[in-house]
């Protein structure tokens, strides 16, 4: 078994944080904000569930086909209310309608799974197809065509076909010095200012993701409770959700000390259960 890189996990951790974030303010909260400050969560999630497969399930087909049907299962449960009050049509479930759905960014992950052990035979054109996957993004989108679960399953794909091609942990910690710190920082924060100004394309928010992979690696170098998150972000995406949308129906928060005062016991309680997790060796999704 591959030993787990910790670069990966503790921008996975990270990406958990930003998730929770996101959440507890849009579920809990009033507060009008725009969007798509946190785009780069989701699509960052996606993207590296494609680094995964392509570096730590290659050719391990038995073990992505449960992951999905896993991931399907629970899809499937917690979009039976939906199924029964919204009525969604088979096009909201093809192109991931985000009104009518629930968890929808499990369709596009259980897609990426299944479509990873396909390429699992051709890893070795990864690089090609990666390029390839890039300019039909770039294209859609100057085309003006946007549908959730194609975009959401071309960015797990690119996550995929990179790490097939080019080990990532390897370029991070050669971005480790002055010139890689100056240009990850530039190119992490630009995308929020120009959000601002103007609709961002996709494929600039992709780059933000690896940007901010890389300046994660060198700002929380070695955090083992970053990497003991991401060790466990899949199960945790799912668990926080779910809570916080039960949290959702009994109570709603006032103002930003009692939001900052949640978030912070949120993330606590995430820390004390995967402290736990790891302590009793339990094993999660």
């Amino acid at each position: 078994m591959k030993k787990r890189i910790l670069s990966y996990d503790i921008f996975r951790g990270s990406l958990l944080i930003g998730m929770v974030a996101f959440h507890i303010i849009v579920n809990l909260t009033d507060n009008i904000f725009d969007q798509r400050l946190f785009y780069w969560v989701p699509l960052g999630f996606v993207l590296f569930l494609g680094v995964v497969l392509g570096k730590f399930l290659q050719g391990k087909c038995k073990k992505k086909l449960i992951l999905a049907a896993k991931l399907l299962g629970l899809f499937t449960i917690f979009n039976i209310p939906n199924i029964m009050n919204k009525s969604p049509e088979v096009l909201d479930f093809i192109q991931g309608n985000q009104e009518v759905l629930s968890f929808e960014i499990l369709v596009p992950m259980i897609l990426v799974i299944l479509l990873s052990i396909l390429f699992d035979k051709v890893s070795q054109i990864g690089k090609y197809l990666g390029v390839i996957a890039f300019i039909a993004l770039i294209v859609l989108t100057h085309l003006g065509i946007y549908f959730y679960n194609l975009n959401f399953t071309l960015y797990g794909l690119i996550g995929y076909f990179l790490s097939t091609s080019l080990d990532l942990d390897k370029v991070a910690q050669k971005a480790d010095n002055i010139w890689g710190t100056l240009a990850s920082v530039a190119i992490s924060l630009a995308p929020f200012y120009l959000v601002m100004k103007v609709d961002l394309f996709d494929y600039v928010v992709l780059l933000q993701v690896l940007a901010m992979y890389f300046l994660f690696n060198i700002a929380f170098k070695d955090t083992k409770s970053l990497a003991m998150l991401g060790k466990h972000s899949l199960f945790l995406y799912v668990a926080h959700i779910l809570v916080i949308k039960l949290m959702s129906s009994y109570f709603m928060l006032e103002n930003n000390l009692e939001l900052a005062g949640l978030t912070v016991g949120f993330l606590g309680v995430m820390w004390g259960f995967t402290y736990l997790v790891e302590k009793r060796n339990w094993k999660l999704l």
